[in-house]
C-alpha cells in the first residue's frame, strides 16, 4: 500500500505538504493540492485511520443512540442517517436503547469509545449530560421540546402538534366525528394535543371512551381496538403511528367493519409499507432525508468547529399523505 512518503517523493515535496494537500488545506497551492490527489487517487492511496486518529485526535466515529431497531419508521430514519456519515468517512456505532439503564449502558459505551459525536433519539437531558460533561458535541431528535440554552443543546424535531390538529380536521372536514384515538402512551405528547384541540375548535366532547392506550405496535393496537370496539363504535380512528394503524386495521376487520367504509383509519411517518397494504393507509409524512441531513449537517458543524452548539431547535413539518384507509381523495 503506497504511503504519503512515497507520494511526497514522487512528487519530490515533503511528506507534511502531502498530509495538508491530502486535508485540502488552503496552506498549499490548488496546483499542488491537484497533483498529490491525483497521484494518490491513481495509485490507489488509502489513508491510515490510525495515524489520522492520532494526528488530528479523532477517532471518526459517531455514535446513534434510537429506541428500537424493530421500529419500521426509526429504521428508515437509520438508513438515511448512515449513508450521510458514510459520505463523510466517518464510522457510525448504532445501539438501541428502551429504558433508562440501556440508555446509561449506551452513553458511558459512547464516552468509553471516544465517539466524536452523538444523535440521541427522545432522550431527556439528565441522561445525556454525561456526554456534555466530557465535550463530546451532541443533537438531538424528538424528545423534550426546548433546548437548555445554558448547555448549548441542538435539536431537530417535527411538528406533531400540527400534524395531530391537521389530520383530525382532515377527518372531520370529511364527516366523521367519533374520532378514536389509539395508541395513546402519554396525554401531554403533541400529536395527542392536536387532535384534542381540532376536536374542540369543531365543537366536540373530547369522549374519553375513544381513548385506548397501547404500546406503539401492531398486535398491542390490535388487542386495544378490539377492546375499544366492545365499548364504543368510533367512525374513526387515530393510530400514533403506522404500525399501530396496521393493528387497528386487522382489528376493525375481525370485527365485522370495513375500512374504511365503517370505520376510517390514519397513522403517522409514511413507513414504506404503509402505500403497499390492501387497503393503503393514509398518513401524515415528512421527508426522512431532510431529517437525515439536519440531524447529519448540524452535528458535524459541532465536530468541524469548537465542538460546542448554538442553542438552537430546527422544527421540520409534516405532510398529509390521503390514501384509501380515509375513505377520501383529497
Amino acid at each position: 500500500m503506497m504511503t504519503q512518503k512515497e507520494i511526497a517523493a514522487m512528487l519530490n515535496i515533503s511528506p507534511a505538504t502531502v498530509c495538508l494537500a491530502l486535508a485540502d488545506s488552503p496552506k498549499i497551492k490548488q496546483q499542488t493540492r491537484d497533483a498529490v490527489r491525483k497521484l494518490a487517487e491513481s495509485m490507489n492511496y488509502r489513508p491510515n485511520l490510525a495515524g489520522r486518529m492520532l494526528q488530528n485526535h479523532k477517532s471518526y466515529s459517531v455514535g446513534i443512540i434510537f429506541p428500537s431497531i424493530s421500529h419500521s419508521f426509526f429504521g428508515e430514519l437509520q438508513e438515511e442517517i448512515h449513508r450521510k456519515i458514510m459520505d463523510r468517512n466517518y464510522l457510525a456505532f448504532f445501539i438501541s436503547a428502551l429504558d433508562v439503564l440501556e440508555k446509561e449502558k449506551a452513553i458511558d459505551s459512547m464516552i468509553e469509545r471516544n465517539v466524536d459525536g452523538v444523535i440521541a433519539f427522545n432522550s431527556n437531558y439528565s441522561l445525556l449530560k454525561p456526554l456534555i460533561d466530557n465535550h463530546i458535541p451532541l443533537i438531538l431528535y424528538g424528545g423534550f421540546k426546548t433546548p437548555d440554552k445554558r448547555e448549548g443543546l441542538k435539536h431537530v424535531q417535527l411538528d406533531r402538534f400540527e400534524a395531530g390538529y391537521r389530520i383530525t380536521s382532515h377527518l372531520l372536514k370529511n364527516g366523521r366525528r367519533k374520532v378514536a384515538c389509539v395508541g395513546i402512551g402519554d396525554e401531554t405528547e403533541d400529536r395527542f394535543l392536536g387532535y384534542k384541540s381540532a376536536l374542540m375548535q369543531n365543537g366536540l366532547v373530547i369522549d374519553r371512551n375513544l381513548f385506548a392506550k397501547a404500546r406503539p405496535g401492531m398486535e398491542e393496537s390490535y388487542n386495544s381496538t378490539l377492546e375499544l370496539l366492545t365499548r364504543e363504535r368510533p367512525d374513526a380512528v387515530l393510530a400514533h403511528n403506522d404500525t399501530t394503524a396496521i393493528g387497528v386495521i386487522r382489528a376493525v376487520i375481525d370485527s365485522g367493519l370495513k375500512v374504511p367504509e365503517d370505520i376510517a383509519v390514519v397513522g403517522f411517518d409514511n413507513i414504506n409499507v404503509s402505500r403497499f397494504l390492501p387497503i393503503s393507509l393514509t398518513t401524515m409524512g415528512h421527508n426522512k432525508l431532510q431529517t437525515a441531513e439536519c440531524l447529519v449537517e448540524g452535528l458535524f458543524d459541532m465536530i468541524d468547529g469548537d465542538g460546542k452548539a448554538t442553542p438552537d431547535i430546527t422544527m421540520l413539518q409534516y405532510e398529509l399523505i390521503v390514501r384509501e384507509s380515509c375513505g377520501t381523495k383529497q
